[in-house]
């Protein structure tokens, strides 16, 4: 059986088209399996299909708000029985001048990096704190300068107050589902949900007003 041998990768512009359309073109030895993988905003491996023999090509359009980073080594593998060839191309997109080649082209966009399950109380804030201490440390520091009954004033006056809404506040607990997600500029949003989303770690999402939206791959 032939080793399997990449010869040459190339990437093109796809011309009339509605959305930013880009053709690989990959040539080697025929008859093989020929992929390559796709970085950027919904990174996904792409099969060629073998047009002609040792000449394998596939066309992928991005969808609006998606791009590819241009600045990555583009990775080819051509598989012929139980051989695999590898290649890392490096500048596989020169030339091109993509308007989506990566950074913050899509500033909307992010990817998933937590589902977390949480408790918020009667105001919406995730509970992370003890109400008790609180409490506690307004009472002890009147205990402090050895006044029994500034502390009694405290305890009927504030401390009542406080633990009232503390209990108010506990008693309306509800919960939430907390999605942690990173942008395409690096930065960390929260968005947060009454119901289990239909979302995981790694997915491609874009925030849409307080909600994400999937992108499909």
């Amino acid at each position: 059986m032939a080793v399997p041998e990449i010869q040459s990768v190339g990437v093109s512009r796809e011309p009339r088209s509605r959305n930013e359309t880009l053709r690989y073109t990959v040539r080697g030895t025929p008859g093989g399996q020929v992929s390559v993988q796709l970085q950027g905003s919904q990174p996904r491996n792409l099969v060629l299909d073998e047009v002609r023999p040792g000449e394998y090509t596939a066309i992928y359009a991005l969808l609006q708000g998606a791009w590819v980073d241009t600045q990555q080594p583009l990775a080819v593998q051509m598989r012929l029985g139980d051989r695999t060839a590898r290649s890392q191309v490096a500048e596989a997109y020169a030339g091109l001048n993509l308007k989506n080649q990566g950074g913050v082209a899509c500033p909307d966009c992010a990817t998933v990096q937590a589902v977390n399950q949480v408790t918020v109380d009667g105001e919406g804030r995730v509970l992370g704190t003890v109400a008790g201490g609180v409490l506690g440390a307004v009472v002890g520091s009147q205990f402090g300068k050895g006044d029994g009954r500034t502390a009694a004033g405290v305890v009927g006056a504030v401390g009542g107050a406080l633990l009232g809404r503390e209990i108010q506040k506990r008693s309306n607990q509800r919960t939430q589902y907390e999605v942690v997600v990173r942008m395409n500029d690096g930065q960390s949003r929260t968005v947060m949900y009454s119901e289990p989303p239909n979302l995981r770690v790694g997915d491609s999402v874009r925030l849409v007003g307080q909600t994400l939206e999937l992108q499909r791959r």
